[in-house]
């Protein structure tokens, strides 16, 4: 496992980068992390793109302003994994059809939108649904590709990372509780 974190410093140093660059100025993170997800698409970064992915969907989840950033970069995040896919269609060939049982849900969804359409928050009724068509159809083929790629190799990375995050959560809620859980009142 040392060596993991070992082979993976780089990618833990920019994941802090982001980290910090999102708490002190969220909105530069708008520009910072598409850029370095484009060089790290031209390096062929695939799994540390997904990693990366992973990372700003659990920071988007918190409740910690600090981190409000996140819930933004997110869409931009998944729009350029959407871009990515598309331009390079042939090294994710075979495509990953998961999505197609989806359809339905994905239907419900907007014809649910619709109705909507004249409440005030139909924009992000319109943003997080197009969001997660394009995470049900982009994901998936994200795994599929780094599994025929990297083999077993990849899944246990992605363990080792998800173990790090749970980690550094139960690291928190006993060095600044308010962080790891916030409380509503």
């Amino acid at each position: 496992m040392l060596d993991y974190y070992k082979d993976n410093s780089q990618l833990f140093l920019l994941l802090t980068i982001w980290l910090i660059v999102g708490i002190v100025a969220g909105p530069i993170t708008y520009a910072l992390i598409p850029m370095t997800m484009f060089l790290m698409k031209r390096q062929g970064m695939f799994e540390e793109l997904f990693i990366g992915y992973l990372f700003i969907l659990i920071l988007s989840d918190s409740l910690e302003n600090h981190l409000i950033f996140a819930k933004g970069v997110k869409n931009v995040y998944i729009s350029t994994l959407a871009i990515f896919m598309f331009f390079d269609l042939k090294s994710f060939y075979p495509f990953n059809n998961l999505y197609k049982i989806y359809i339905p849900f994905f239907l419900f969804a907007i014809i649910t939108m619709l109705t909507s359409i004249s409440d005030p928050f139909i924009a992000v009724c319109i943003q997080k649904t197009i969001s997660f068509i394009i995470s049900f159809m982009i994901i998936p083929n994200f795994v599929t590709k780094l599994y025929r790629e990297k083999g077993e190799q990849f899944f246990k990375r992605l363990v080792y990372f998800l173990f790090t995050t749970l980690i550094t959560g139960f690291i928190l809620k006993v060095i600044a509780p308010g962080v790891a859980s916030k409380l509503n009142k």
